[in-house]
């Protein structure tokens, strides 16, 4: 019994030994798998030599893709601000801080368009409109104490307006004067300090101007129908004249007042602007009879105009 028994044994032991042997399924050993992987796995898509990536070291993931090691210092850095311009310094002020360093002498060449009209007219007259004209003026500004100036020149003025004179047989007659000075303007004028960065500061000033009359024009406008030898004509018209030494005042005087502002390109260069005003005190024409026996009329002169000009 115990012979077929022991060869039967026998027998099994070798049946298993040729089936392991030919098939390596039934056997689950780690070489056996890692041998199964080795077979199946897809290959790896990492190349040989990868570029170094200055946020740190790479390593492979699962899938055979490269991955950062410190994934923080793979992202872009923050934008940079735009560095901001400096603060421009303010624009200090060009004028010396004493008055003496300005210089004693200032020249002033102005050209002054005004408009002249007359007032305090003697009855039955009355004011019928305005001339407009230029004047040009010369000055000379000297320095007196601090910026207290004292100023002198030479002008060529000229004063004038319309009246209204009579209504004779529906015929308007109108008359424009227009007197012409040779004035010496005599000034007191103070001036601020350049306001705090700023290259402009503002002036004052008052005087008389004694004129001496060079021309004395007037120019009639006649306004309806005029009959002229039997026959008439309507319409407008006019006729220019002098005045007559005997009916003329040579001298004249004016108050002056200005107000403007002073604008330094320049050490010794400045930019004027400003208003002025004129009041004459005399009145240029004489107390006459008219040839229709009328009274002359009686006036004085004002002027407004606008101050424009240079100074070194």
């Amino acid at each position: 019994m115990k012979s077929p028994v022991f060869s039967i044994f026998i027998l099994l032991c070798v049946s298993c030994a040729y089936a392991q042997s030919g098939n390596t399924r039934f056997i689950d050993s780690p070489s056996w798998v890692l041998a199964k992987e080795e077979k199946t796995a897809s290959p790896v898509t990492v190349p040989a030599r990868q570029e170094k990536n200055a946020s740190g070291p790479m390593t492979q993931t699962a899938g055979g893709r490269p991955q950062s090691a410190n994934p923080k210092k793979t992202q872009n850095p923050p934008p940079k601000k735009p560095a901001e311009p400096a603060a421009s310094k303010p624009e200090k002020s060009i004028p010396p801080s004493r008055p003496s360093q300005e210089g004693f002498l200032h020249i002033g060449i102005y050209a002054t368009p005004v408009i002249n009209w007359l007032s305090s007219i003697d009855k039955p007259y009355s004011r019928s409109g305005v001339n407009v004209n230029l004047t040009p003026t010369l000055m000379f500004d000297m320095r007196f104490i601090g910026r207290l100036y004292f100023g002198v020149g030479l002008a060529l003025n000229t004063f004038g307006g319309r009246l209204h004179l009579t209504e004779i047989d529906k015929v308007q007659h109108e008359r424009s004067y227009s007197f012409t000075y040779l004035e010496v303007p005599v000034r007191v004028k103070w001036q601020t300090r350049n306001f705090a960065n700023s290259r402009g500061s503002v002036f004052f000033s008052g005087g008389l101007n004694a004129g001496f009359g060079l021309k004395y024009r007037y120019k009639d406008i006649y306004k309806g129908p005029i009959e002229i030898n039997g026959s008439k004509l309507d319409g407008v018209f006019k006729y220019k004249g002098r005045e007559e030494k005997e009916t003329r005042r040579l001298m004249n005087v004016a108050g002056v007042l200005q107000f403007g502002y002073n604008y330094q390109v320049a050490r010794r260069v400045n930019l004027i602007i400003g208003l002025e005003y004129h009041y004459g005190f005399v009145r240029p024409i004489k107390a006459k009879k008219f040839y229709y026996t009328l009274d002359k009329p009686s006036y004085n002169n004002q002027q407004v105009g606008l101050l424009l000009g240079v100074m070194f």
